[in-house]
């Protein structure tokens, strides 16, 4: 029982001293909103990585690497999509007074890997540029509340909302 007691110890020793760091890992979970008639067919949960490094305490700039499964609408058939976008970006943080919440606002580009029905990297995978401007909250040092837009191929346009925690 002690050593469990002392591993929690120290696991929330480490968590805490990462807070204090600039750079930061973080994983989580999306999910695709639907935005079309249809959309939320084939909607499963995916997942994002993100990294980041606050160079002010107004503006960091991060790296993410995000999973999508959704559905899309071309001209009455429901096709199951999948996508793999890889985005750079950077933020701007609003610090309020209280230290528990952190809303920001950002804008990445980079580039987005889809394909329509066979999985990811099936025949039908195409490359794409995208932008993602998004908006989200921080709460308590560690749990993230993101809504993203891709804008990319006009096939491949998606909300998503990502729910994470921050190492």
């Amino acid at each position: 029982m002690k050593r469990i007691i002392f591993f929690l110890l120290f696991i929330l020793c480490i968590v805490s001293a990462q807070a204090q760091h600039k750079f930061r890992f973080g994983l989580g979970l999306n999910y695709p909103i639907p935005i079309e008639k249809g959309g939320n067919e084939y909607n499963h949960v995916s997942i994002y990585l993100n990294a980041s490094y606050r160079l002010t305490d107004r503006f960091n700039i991060d790296f993410g690497v995000h999973s999508e499964n959704y559905t899309t609408n071309h001209d009455v058939w429901y096709l199951d999509t999948y996508s793999l976008a890889v985005v750079p970006g950077a933020n701007y943080l609003f610090p309020l007074k209280t230290k528990k919440v952190l809303p920001y606002v950002g804008l990445g580009t980079g580039i987005s890997f889809d394909s329509v029905g066979n999985g990811l990297f099936g025949p039908t995978m195409r490359v794409h540029p995208v932008l993602v401007p998004k908006v989200g909250i921080q709460f308590f040092k560690h749990l993230d509340v993101t809504f993203r837009y891709y804008i990319t191929h006009p096939d491949f346009d998606r909300l998503m909302v990502g729910i994470g925690y921050t190492f």
